[in-house]
């Protein structure tokens, strides 16, 4: 069993290290180090007729270190599978022939001439948002020679992904942790779409109330970066249903 006091610090070492604030600066979203397509039937259309499709592999222990690469499971779809297969999210996306099954990579951007294809259902605060997922679980993104990893949508930890929908809005807000997010915060009584739930070590947003409205309950949508990757998904599938928590918005100074 772990001492109390050695548990203890563990998570405020961690709070401290994730807390670490980095600059917000010029970033061209549209471009970050690959091309960007939204989805769309016109964009369909102008596709290859079989794309080879970069996958994370979530369950890679690595990717959870902050200096670790990241492993990807490459396939090759055809067109009309791939349109089949597409959700909400961002898919890397290569218009080459790729005559590998996996890779790993610190920057694959860097390695592989990708295209990020994404999509997502509006331009509001929840939509940026929507951009993330299917990005690996990475504790905590790292500032690089070519911007934050979130930002080029490499990788995000929970409070990162929060904070970058509100960038994306042109927000200079810096990306930190479950700590120093709450300094931009300010406290809610209701829920309603984009509130922010806090669950103390772990940072989450309301994507859809579902149950019984204005209450946080098992039925509700969470969209959030936790454990391996960025996803939407129902509150009683995660751990986190029986966890307390606390109901945040953004301040209203920020605007």
């Amino acid at each position: 069993m772990i001492p109390v006091f050695l548990k203890y610090s563990f998570w405020a070492l961690l709070l401290m290290i994730s807390s670490h604030s980095f600059k917000a600066q010029d970033f061209d979203y549209n471009k970050s180090l690959s091309s960007v397509i939204y989805f769309s039937d016109s964009i369909y259309n102008e596709l290859p007729d079989f794309l080879y499709v970069f996958t994370p592999i979530y369950s890679n222990p690595l990717q959870t270190k902050k200096i670790k690469p990241i492993s990807y499971e490459i396939n090759c779809v055809s067109k009309k599978d791939f349109r089949e297969q597409i959700n909400i999210g961002l898919y890397l996306c290569s218009f080459n022939s790729i005559n590998r099954d996996t890779v790993t990579s610190y920057n694959i951007f860097k390695d592989y001439d990708l295209t990020q294809i994404i999509k997502t259902s509006s331009k509001d605060y929840i939509g940026y948002l929507e951009e993330l997922v299917n990005v690996p679980f990475v504790l905590p993104p790292r500032l690089t020679q070519n911007g934050h990893q979130t930002d080029s949508r490499l990788g995000v930890d929970c409070a990162e992904l929060a904070i970058y929908g509100k960038r994306r809005q042109g927000f200079d807000i810096p990306y930190c942790g479950p700590l120093k997010i709450k300094s931009f915060l300010e406290p809610v009584d209701s829920l309603k779409r984009g509130t922010i739930i806090h669950f103390g070590h772990q940072v989450s947003v309301l994507y859809e109330d579902r149950g019984k409205i204005g209450i946080l309950d098992k039925n509700d949508l969470l969209i959030h970066a936790y454990k391996d990757k960025a996803e939407i998904i129902e509150l009683g599938k995660t751990d986190l249903r029986y966890s307390d928590y606390e109901l945040y918005k953004w301040k209203r100074d920020l605007y």
